[in-house]
């Protein structure tokens, strides 16, 4: 055991061996030891099964068809609303998302549209 001289006590101490680290516990490994994907990204995108679907970007159902013209008109060919009138945007990023929602005068605040 290593002794070292403490000022405070006036004499020499014994240091004590520090003590191993404590293992994770066992609700946070992961043990497949894959790694942790969520169920939205890139990986969904690739596969082309996205699709936005937004209420807050509705229009009244007798207005669906003349909404459509008007996002196809302004190069938006992705974007459609359907018979309820909600914004259904078909294979696209949130960058197009957010470029048709300035088209329109909304703004997306990085939640649920």
């Amino acid at each position: 055991m290593k002794m070292v001289w403490n000022a405070k006590l006036g004499k020499t101490v014994p240091i004590e061996p520090p003590k191993p680290a404590r293992a994770a516990s066992k609700r946070f490994q992961n043990p497949s030891k894959k790694p942790l994907r969520s169920s939205r990204g890139p990986r969904n995108l690739a596969r082309g099964i996205v699709n936005h679907v937004s209420d807050g970007a509705a229009v009244h159902p007798d207005d669906s068809a003349a909404a459509s013209a008007h996002a196809e008109a302004h190069g938006h060919a992705n974007i459609t609303y359907n018979s309820e009138g909600q914004m259904v945007m078909r294979n696209g990023s949130h960058r197009q998302l957010r470029k048709y929602l300035k088209t329109i005068g909304l703004h997306d605040k990085g939640s649920f549209l």
